[in-house]
């Protein structure tokens, strides 16, 4: 009897080595060693278990409350908190053991890093930093097949679906932009400031996500005379265009000079000279 008593506290111990957390209770009033093991609950759901195994001369039965017992070793279903696992003979003598159900720590997108894709090039890339779960963590872009590598390269500018899925099969959804930068700045040559609500400005443009700058955007009429001036205004910018105006009044139809100076993100800066034609 000696031999299979040690027998089995050996396997609880090895179990209890591999187990999450255990608590151990050596209960005098059931003649029992009891060991209750912990599967954490996860995904921020009740899940958790605690599994209870004993070593006792007699068949015992457990509670959580004190009150129903059952002869199965196992309570699942459970958020994270403390418990009380209650432990009864057949003579309804009674030992318990307080434990504790930790959740696991949740899986967290903790940073996105993202390098903007040359002008009508896949060279964008992206990385993604996570904390928590179960690893190994698994990712997927744009429900393509998944990869372990929090890094993916050579993209397109554009939105990017990102999944993220740990070992437990918790999710996590984000949305990632690739920029693009070293496009061509576009002048239009014509625009009709009639209140249409189409091309009422002449607007400088360009497909680059960048901070591009018009540093210097002035308008001359066919006499030479300044008729629009605007500084340091963001190429994204959805004010300060010129509405084809001059002091508020109306300006005739006809062609305007403009002088357009353009400063990019790297402090590189670009002049652009021509005339615009304005349509009533």
């Amino acid at each position: 009897m000696r031999h299979i008593l040690l027998a089995a506290l050996c396997f609880l111990f090895s179990l209890a080595a591999t187990a999450q957390e255990s608590f151990v209770l050596n209960s005098h009033t059931l003649s029992a060693h009891i060991q209750a093991e912990i599967n954490a609950p996860y995904c921020n759901e009740a899940n958790g278990e605690i599994i209870i195994n004993a070593v006792s001369t007699q068949k015992l039965a457990y509670s959580l409350d004190g009150e129903l017992f059952q002869y199965e070793n196992v309570f699942s279903e459970l958020p994270a908190g403390d418990y009380m696992v209650y432990c009864m003979d057949a003579d309804e003598r009674m030992d318990s053991l307080t434990v504790r159900v930790s959740a696991q720590e949740l899986l967290t997108l903790t940073d996105v890093s993202t390098s903007p894709a040359t002008c009508g090039e896949e060279s964008g890339k992206l990385l993604l930093e996570v904390s928590g779960g179960r690893q190994p963590v698994s990712y997927i872009l744009n429900h393509q097949y998944p990869q372990r590598e929090e890094y993916f390269s050579s993209l397109s500018a554009g939105d990017y679906h990102i999944r993220i899925t740990d070992a437990n099969g918790c999710t996590l959804d984000t949305i990632a932009t690739i920029g693009q930068t070293g496009c061509p700045v576009y002048i239009p040559n014509i625009f009709s400031p009639n209140g249409d609500g189409v091309n009422d400005y002449f607007r400088i443009q360009t497909a680059d996500e960048n901070n591009v700058m018009v540093t210097r955007f002035l308008i001359f009429d066919r006499w030479g005379s300044k008729v629009y001036e605007k500084y340091d205004l963001p190429i994204h910018s959805s004010d300060g265009w010129w509405d084809g105006t001059y002091k508020r009044f109306t300006m005739n139809k006809g062609h305007f000079a403009y002088f357009v100076e353009v400063e990019f993100e790297n402090g590189m800066k670009e002049t652009f000279r021509g005339t615009v034609t304005l349509l009533r």
